[in-house]
C-alpha cells in the first residue's frame, strides 16, 4: 500500500500523554515529506526498508527497527530510499509531562518499540472500540520503559520527594490513627526536622495539614454524600466525636448537622460557610 492509511481517532484530551495520530504506510520509492512543521510528539516505526531523516540540521539513515521523533515545532524533513522504501507505523501524541531524554533525541531503538508499534497497529486493525485507550496505555508502556533508565526525568531533590511521600501518606490514611511521629519514624526522619521540611514545602505543619485535609473530607461526605456526622467523623479518623464537632465548627463556622443541610448535589466551597436563614 502505497497511500498511507490512517485510523480515525477521538481526541480524548488525556492530561499527560494523549495519542491523537495512528497509522502506517508503505511508501514508494523516493516518497518524502517536508520539510514541515508540526505542533505535537510524532514518532514513526520503521519496520522495514530504509530512508534518510533530517531534524536540526543534521541527517540519519534509518532501518527496519528504529524510530525517528519529530517534536513539536521542530522542522523536519524524511525520505524513503529509492531502490529499497520504508514502511513505517506512525504515532503523534501530545504530552504535558517532561519526556525521559531518550523518547525526545531523533533516533530512537529499542525492543520496547519494536514490539509495542506492530502491537497496536495489529490491536487497531481489529476494529476495536475506544482505541484511543488502547493507544494512550502504549504509550505509557514506551514512557515508562525509557523514563526507568533515565534517572534525570524521574529524580526529584531527596527533601522533596521525603515530602511529597508524606503529604501522599496523609491524602491516603488520613482516615488511619496517624500521628506526626509516627509520619516522621516512617520517612526516618526526627520529627521536629521532618515538620521543618513539611511546613517548609507546604506552608502548613504536618499536624495541620491532616486535620484540614481530614476536616475537608468530611465536609465532601456530609454534603455530597449524606453521611450522618457521626459516620463522617469516622470515615475520617476521629473517635471522638466532641472533638470532631469542635474542630469542624473551628474550620467552617458551623456545626456538621448545621452543614450537613447545605442543599445537594453543590457542596459549599471548603472553609466558606454561607449560615442557614432559619438558623
Amino acid at each position: 500500500m502505497t497511500q498511507p492509511f490512517e485510523f480515525t481517532l477521538v481526541n480524548r484530551r488525556f492530561h499527560e500523554l494523549n495519542p491523537i495520530s495512528f497509522g502506517y504506510q508503505q511508501c514508494p520509492p523516493g516518497h518524502a515529506y517536508g520539510p514541515t512543521e508540526r505542533f505535537y510528539y510524532l514518532i514513526h516505526y520503521v519496520v522495514s526498508g530504509k530512508g534518510i531523516f533530517q531534524r536540526e540540521g543534521r541527517e540519519y539513515l534509518l532501518s527496519p527497527g528504529q524510530c525517528f521523533v519529530i517534536l513539536p515545532g521542530q522542522t523536519t524533513y524524511y525520505r524513503a530510499d529509492s531502490t529499497d522504501p520504508w514502511c513505517y507505523i506512525w504515532l503523534g501524541f501530545t504530552a504535558s509531562l517532561p519526556l525521559p531524554r531518550r523518547m525526545t533525541e531523533p533516533i530512537l531503538q529499542s525492543e520496547t518499540a519494536a514490539s509495542l508499534f506492530p502491537a497496536m497497529l495489529s490491536y487497531l486493525q481489529s476494529e476495536i472500540a475506544g482505541p484511543e485507550i488502547y493507544l494512550a496505555a502504549r504509550l505509557w508502556d514506551l514512557y515508562s520503559h525509557f523514563a526507568c533508565h533515565d534517572r534525570a526525568t524521574l529524580a526529584l531533590p531527596h527533601d522533596e520527594s521525603l515530602m511529597l511521600r508524606a503529604k501522599n501518606l496523609i491524602e491516603t490514611e488520613y482516615m488511619l490513627d496517624l500521628t506526626v511521629q509516627g509520619l516522621a519514624d516512617r520517612l526516618h526522619l526526627e520529627r521536629s526536622y521532618f515538620s521543618t521540611l513539611f511546613k517548609r514545602q507546604f506552608g502548613r505543619s504536618p499536624q495541620q495539614y491532616l486535620v484540614d485535609h481530614r476536616l475537608s473530607v468530611a465536609a465532601l461526605l456530609l454534603t455530597r454524600y449524606h453521611y450522618t456526622p457521626a459516620q463522617a467523623a469516622r470515615a475520617c479518623g476521629y473517635t471522638d466525636g466532641c472533638n470532631f464537632s469542635r474542630m469542624f465548627r473551628r474550620k467552617y463556622g458551623a456545626t456538621p448537622s448545621a452543614f450537613r443541610r447545605f442543599p445537594s448535589p453543590s457542596s459549599p466551597p471548603l472553609g466558606v460557610w454561607l449560615p442557614d436563614e432559619k438558623n
